[in-house]
């Protein structure tokens, strides 16, 4: 193993340990090779540039947690929730059932669980524990249930990806691969919905 390596490998460790982002810290490591090999540093920004150049519809990914943290900053969770209350708030499961219709507005946007869980989830789980009819655990277990349907509905992120990957060997293309996780989000979405109804008529 070259010392260029060495100092790559322990930039890349001492990032994550410092709680840097992955990417960045892929990024520092390796300007600190290129460093250490004598090589020009400007390599890093063309191979990136490149990269997104040659492959946009990656650009779908960054773009799709931004709109979701900008939506986890401002009140667009709550809105979506107050929302969604009006349509099913009085069906039986009550916040359950909000919850669940939420996590199928808010994956159509974000595409991503943990965004979803970390969003609208929280708004939920706050609201549910206001009540004495709600636990812990099942508040957490329907939050948790419920945004396992941003990977699935589309736009979804891993859609986009395996898509991509797919698509470069001419088998799927990113909308078809997308509007096959439809069906599946609603058939997900249909299922949760019935739990918590009966799940609440039986306590």
């Amino acid at each position: 193993m070259t010392s260029a390596l060495v100092v790559l490998v322990l930039v890349m460790v001492a990032g994550m340990l410092l709680r840097m982002p992955i990417g960045f810290s892929m990024v520092a490591s390796g300007i600190a090779y290129l460093i250490v090999k004598g090589q020009d540093v400007g390599l890093v920004a063309e191979q990136i540039g490149n990269g997104l150049y040659n492959s946009y519809v990656l650009l779908a990914v960054p773009l799709f947690v931004f709109a979701a943290n900008i939506m986890n900053a401002g009140t667009v969770s709550e809105r979506i929730f107050d929302f969604c209350r009006i349509l099913v708030g009085r069906v039986r499961g009550g916040l359950a059932q909000v919850d669940i219709l939420v996590s199928v507005v808010f994956s159509g946007m974000s595409g991503s669980a943990i965004a979803d869980a970390a969003g609208p989830g929280l708004v939920t789980i706050r609201q549910m524990l206001k009540k004495p009819e709600y636990t812990r655990g099942f508040a957490g277990a329907v939050v948790v249930a419920s945004a396992t349907l941003g990977p699935i509905i589309p736009p979804s992120i891993p859609m986009v990806i395996y898509a991509l990957v797919s698509g470069r060997l001419g088998r799927r293309t990113v909308s078809g691969r997308c509007g096959a996780g439809l069906p599946d989000g609603v058939f997900d979405d249909g299922g949760g919905a019935f739990h918590c109804r009966e799940t609440q008529h039986a306590a």
